[in-house]
Parts: C-alpha cells; sequence; structure tokens
C-alpha cells in the first residue's frame, strides 16, 4: 500500500455517537505502525465533522484542516463526503481506511471488492470479540489485551473462518417492502 484515503468521520465516530479527534489520530497512528510509516495518507473527514467534535478538539482540528492533514469535500458535494473519499481513491489507485462498505457505491467502483482496496479497523477493548467484515463474508476475531505503562499490548489475537460459502450474491426482498407483482 502506497497511498491510503482515511474516512475521516467513519474512523472517529466507530463505537461512539458523536466524533472524537483524538480516537481518529489513534486510528492512524496504529495504521501507519501496521502497515508503515511511508504509506502516504490523504484523511478526509466531513464537512460538518468540525462542529461535532468536542470544543477542546477543535483548535487541534482547525490546525490539521490549514496544515493540510485533513481535508473537507468541497461545498455540494453528494454523500457525506463518501463520494468523495472514493473519488480521490479511484483517480489516484489507493486503499481506503473505513469501516463503511460503501454499498451505494458498488456498481460504480468495481475494485472495492479487489484484496487490500478497503481496509476495516475498529477500536478493540481488552478482552472483546469484534468481528471483520469484508465483502464476501465476515470472520470473528477475539482479541486479548492489556496496558502496559498506558500502552495498549496485544496478548492473543485468533481469527476464525469457516469454509463454507457465506453468501451468494442473491437478495430476498419480501413482498411488504414493494407490494405484490414486483
Amino acid at each position: 500500500m502506497q497511498h491510503v484515503v482515511v474516512d475521516g468521520s467513519n474512523i472517529a465516530t466507530e463505537g461512539r455517537t458523536t466524533p472524537s479527534l483524538a480516537q481518529l489520530d489513534e486510528a492512524v497512528r496504529a495504521f501507519l505502525e501496521a502497515y508503515g510509516s511511508e504509506v502516504r495518507l490523504t484523511v478526509v473527514v466531513d464537512a460538518t465533522f468540525g462542529h461535532r467534535i468536542a470544543a477542546s478538539e477543535r483548535e487541534e482540528f482547525d490546525e490539521g484542516i490549514v496544515n493540510g492533514e485533513l481535508v473537507t469535500p468541497p461545498a455540494g458535494a453528494i454523500g457525506r463526503g463518501d463520494a468523495f473519499i472514493l473519488q480521490i481513491a479511484d483517480k489516484t489507485g489507493a486503499s481506503v481506511f473505513s469501516n463503511d462498505s460503501f454499498q451505494e457505491f458498488h456498481g460504480i467502483y468495481d475494485w472495492l471488492f479487489d484484496e487490500g482496496r478497503l481496509v476495516g479497523g475498529k477500536p478493540v477493548p481488552a478482552d472483546k470479540e469484534i468481528v471483520i467484515g469484508h465483502p464476501s463474508g465476515m470472520m470473528d476475531v477475539k482479541v486479548e489485551m492489556r496496558t502496559e505503562k498506558g500502552q495498549p499490548h496485544i496478548v492473543s489475537c485468533t481469527v476464525g473462518r469457516t469454509a463454507r460459502k457465506i453468501m451468494e450474491g442473491t437478495v430476498f426482498v419480501p413482498t411488504t417492502v414493494y407490494g405484490t407483482g414486483r
């Protein structure tokens, strides 16, 4: 991975009701630690991001915008920034770091199904089970963590995957949704 577009609003809000610039920063640092500091990042946040974060984070947010560390979509962007994120990734061949599946864009950007183009990540509390989602299915992950001197340390990580087919691509819509005759 040489270039990654970060869905900053998505990552900053994961597991929360309002976004956290600190959570976004921690996730970006963890991503760079995992994938290498030579990866070039473009961190995109929604236009409303600066108004939804804690007041104590706003000055740092403004500095991030001025320094080019954070990017917001241009006025009138469709999809709360999702389309903007995918346009950047499409034009540059970048991967996307997000927990969004971008389902409404599957017919436009087939590369979303390519291995390594859509990377997810979640903050994981110690001794909790998480699930990794991928367009081809789901995998359970069990992570055991401990904190030493304020730093998280992974004790163990187990990923389980079945060999059975998980999805076939057929959607069954009840007639109560569209009525009869459709």
